[in-house]
């Protein structure tokens, strides 16, 4: 087994407070975690990489260079779309002994909505101009391949994403389930200490560490303008030399760019009929879940 691939990896789900729980992570002497959050070698099979140079196995295990073994018992990365390729875990089984999944799960109602809202700050936003919108053009996208840029089909797939029970019935069956940990959005937000305390018991490390609570992935909407325009193709273009030089973090751009609200989840509401045609979706997957898990589920329903 290779001594600086990552043990532990947070596989799901998108929208789930994954993000500020790779911070919290970070901040743990015992852990050296992934300096890109989500490198997405292992879901390469179902998305086209932001970065292309983690195609490459040996690429990919540089971002661990500087792991110390003496230092670092937890090796981790946090590419939140493992939980959907098969062929990545088995690739991940085949490389490493015994390691450990996360997984942390958001009422899929809500982590749909704020999936589409993440897409619009992106490169690729949802074409649709509001959420019921693109959950009404679902069926047009079954029949068809790629998503709306030719890639990434999962993250346009608001019905399909979000099936946890389906993908983590697939993990578990080729993972040991004792090596597969579950945290709840809900609870998550109502005591995140409690939960990352669970976290390291779970992976084994001091859990009397003092950690700073970090809130990441603030909600928003792309501006539109030609101003606008310039500065995020500029930033797409020039994505790669950035990189290499260290410059990853556009704050400027993205305040610039950016439009921020105090709830821009409720941004174009949703309807009555849209939210309980999105129940009836998901009922079946959540119960199938709720089973797999041994939790309860039923503020979900």
């Amino acid at each position: 087994m290779l001594a600086n691939h990552p043990n532990t990896f947070i596989i799901g789900a998108p929208k789930a407070g994954t993000t500020s729980m790779s911070a919290m992570l970070n901040q743990h002497p015992d852990v050296y975690f992934s300096p890109i959050k989500e490198p997405s070698y292992y879901s390469r099979d179902i998305i086209s990489l932001e970065d292309p140079r983690f195609q490459r196995f040996d690429d990919y295990l540089q971002l661990f260079s500087k792991v110390c073994s003496r230092k670092h018992k937890i090796i981790a990365e946090g590419s939140t779309q493992i939980m959907y390729s098969i062929q990545g875990i088995k690739e991940i089984l085949s490389r490493v002994s015994n390691p450990k999944f996360i997984v942390m799960l958001r009422n899929p109602l809500d982590a749909a909505v704020s999936f589409y809202m993440h897409l619009l700050k992106s490169k690729y936003p949802d074409p649709e101009g509001c959420f019921e919108e693109a959950w009404n053009s679902i069926e047009a996208r079954k029949r068809t391949t790629g998503g709306p840029y030719g890639k990434n089909e999962i993250y346009y797939r608001y019905d399909e994403a979000f099936l946890y029970g389906k993908y983590l019935t697939k993990v578990i069956s080729l993972v040991n389930r004792e090596n597969v940990h579950v945290i709840l959005y809900d609870d998550f937000l109502k005591d995140p200490l409690l939960s990352y305390k669970k976290l390291l018991n779970f992976l084994g490390i001091n859990d009397g560490f003092q950690v700073k609570v970090l809130k990441s992935n603030k909600a928003g909407i792309r501006r539109s303008g030609a101003f606008v325009s310039i500065l995020s193709r500029f930033c797409s273009l020039s994505y790669n030399i950035r990189h290499k030089v260290g410059l990853t973090n556009l704050g400027v751009f993205e305040t610039l760019t950016i439009r921020r609200g105090k709830n821009i989840e409720s941004y174009r509401a949703i309807s009555e009929n849209c939210r309980s045609r999105m129940k009836q979706h998901f009922f079946p997957d959540i119960e199938k879940l709720e089973r797999l898990i041994n939790m309860d589920l039923s503020g979900w329903k």
